[in-house]
């Protein structure tokens, strides 16, 4: 999985911003929708299936808070850029499945 990891971090270009906070005098790293796209796709290539709920979890733990919104329904979600990286990156081998919130691997 370490040389499929490291193949997909080349197709993606997983960049970092850095903003400075003259009153800290420090440098935060902050993620990209390309970074949470990135885990997502090697999340559901490993397990075969992820659940929306625990990949809600997992991205404002690891990720932050940035990249869920809630919707129409009043549910946590994922942000729209992210899920359209991730749609880019699994090139539509990965499949929703509306009634159990998760993706799956084909």
């Amino acid at each position: 999985m370490k040389a499929e990891r490291a193949l997909l971090m080349k197709e993606v270009e997983v960049c970092y911003s850095y903003n400075v906070y003259p009153s800290r005098g420090v440098n935060v790293m902050s993620h990209t929708a390309a970074e949470v796209a990135e885990w997502m796709l090697v999340e559901l290539k490993e397990k075969g299936i992820l659940h929306q709920g625990e990949a809600v979890a997992y991205i404002k733990n690891h990720f932050g808070e940035s990249f869920i919104y809630v919707n129409e329904h009043g549910n946590q979600s994922i942000d729209k850029e992210v899920k359209k990286i991730f749609r880019k990156l699994h090139k539509g081998k990965a499949a929703w499945e509306r009634d159990g919130f998760f993706w799956g691997w084909s």
